[in-house]
């Protein structure tokens, strides 16, 4: 203690001050780092959370997407196969001079497979305004 009362002697009466200054800007600019961390880390764990929550909405998208590629495999299946007894009708109707029975078929045909458009019953029907 007796060395550093005597370089204190020596020195003006501002470096202790100084000294002390200087410590305390290092401590804050240490803190000032040390909260400035926190929140990049913080930060950072929300980046990280928002792409697992990415990663896991394109996964269950994917596995979504595979069971509806399956279900629409397995209806354009379906069609396909009722399709078939519809085609082979009109290819083996009659040969006729008129398109009759050909357009018959293939009318009935599509309204089989796929049902009316608009949900309205098939023939004529009264216009709009005559309701």
């Amino acid at each position: 203690m007796k060395i550093f009362g005597a370089v204190l002697k020596f020195l003006p009466p501002w470096v202790p001050l100084a000294a002390v200054g200087v410590l305390l800007a290092i401590l804050m600019g240490g803190l000032l780092a040390l909260r400035a961390s926190w929140e990049a880390e913080g930060a950072a764990k929300v980046v990280a959370a928002n792409r697992q929550v990415i990663i896991d909405q394109q996964q269950r998208d994917a596995l979504l997407s595979a069971e509806l590629i399956q279900s629409q495999s397995i209806e354009l299946g379906a069609l396909r196969i009722r399709s078939a007894t519809v085609i082979t009708r009109i290819d083996n109707a009659p040969r006729t001079t008129g398109c009759g029975p050909v357009m018959r078929d293939a009318s009935r045909g599509l309204h089989d497979l796929f049902g009316s458009a608009g949900g309205s019953q098939a023939g004529r029907q009264p216009a709009a305004g005559v309701r």
